[in-house]
């Protein structure tokens, strides 16, 4: 279960994909937020002209994503 006001980034050995989770008091629109800004269009690749994901930018650069995590909680909390 992820935490109260946290949403967590992992990769998943069941689904073998990054799996998004969030807790209680965490918006939906704020994980697409964090969903977008990993997956979608956020990355220049200036030898092709076009934009891709930062997740897609570090496999690319030899970066092993099955040991990916980012956590992040809300403001405020003790």
């Amino acid at each position: 279960m992820t935490a109260l006001k946290t949403i967590v980034v992992k990769w998943s050995k069941r689904e073998e994909d990054i799996l998004y989770s969030w807790g209680d008091g965490i918006p939906s629109c704020d994980v697409s937020l964090v969903h977008s800004a990993l997956s979608y269009n956020s990355v220049l690749d200036r030898d092709n002209d076009y934009f891709h994901g930062l997740l897609d930018e570090l496999e690319k650069r030899g970066y092993d994503l099955t040991t990916f995590k980012l956590s992040i909680k809300k403001k405020g909390l003790n």
